[in-house]
């Protein structure tokens, strides 16, 4: 447990740990991301204004629940999360702050054994939702998903957590842990989820 807790604890404050590292980077990381983020945002807009129009663009905007449960629907919300990735990762170039790779929380690779998994429960209870749906309100249900578009969300939902943890845990907290060394982890009783967490 004390082994595992120095490990969080160490990945907190990781960037410190790096030769060029100065305390003002990350702030300089954000606003340069944050700007490379608004211009793919914008680039992401008229590409699917292009496609869809801009009504779709103005149901998206108003969270209206029709558009958003579509393909082309979900496939812009996740896209315009997942674009934070190349937004954090030239950012990091722009600014030579430390390795991109430094703002992953996990080790030892993607776990597609376990991602499989976790995936069975939920797809089993979309088939048997779906199933309840048919035999209650017909053969047009409420959905109309596609199987290339379930493939495709195999690959856009995993991009989509990958950029929440980059910046969430790669860029925010270990920001903060780097600047106050928050003592994430050092409480003797542990915390089991965190622990279980570290890779």
């Amino acid at each position: 447990m004390i082994e595992n807790d120095e490990k969080i604890s160490e990945y907190i404050d990781f960037p410190r740990t790096f030769e060029k590292y100065r305390w003002y980077k990350p702030i300089l990381v954000l606003i340069v991301g944050l700007i490379i983020f608004l211009i793919f945002q914008v680039l992401l807009v008229l590409f699917f204004n292009a496609i869809y129009g801009w009504n779709f663009i103005m149901q998206i905007a108003t969270g209206g629940y029709e558009v958003l449960n579509t393909e082309a629907g979900q496939i812009f919300t996740d896209l315009g999360v997942i674009v934070a990735i190349p937004a954090l990762y030239l950012a990091t170039k722009i600014v030579k702050d430390r390795p991109f790779s430094s703002y992953a929380s996990s080790r030892g690779g993607w776990n597609f054994k376990l991602y499989f998994k976790a995936l069975l429960i939920p797809f089993i209870l979309f088939i048997i939702i779906e199933a309840v749906d048919v035999v209650f309100r017909g053969s047009k249900g409420t959905n109309h998903f596609t199987i290339p578009f379930f493939i495709l969300c195999l690959i856009l939902v995993p991009l989509q957590c990958i950029a929440e943890e980059y910046i969430f845990r790669g860029l925010f907290m270990q920001t903060f842990g780097s600047w106050f060394k928050i003592p994430i982890g050092n409480n003797s009783s542990g915390c089991n989820f965190c622990s279980s967490t570290w890779i």
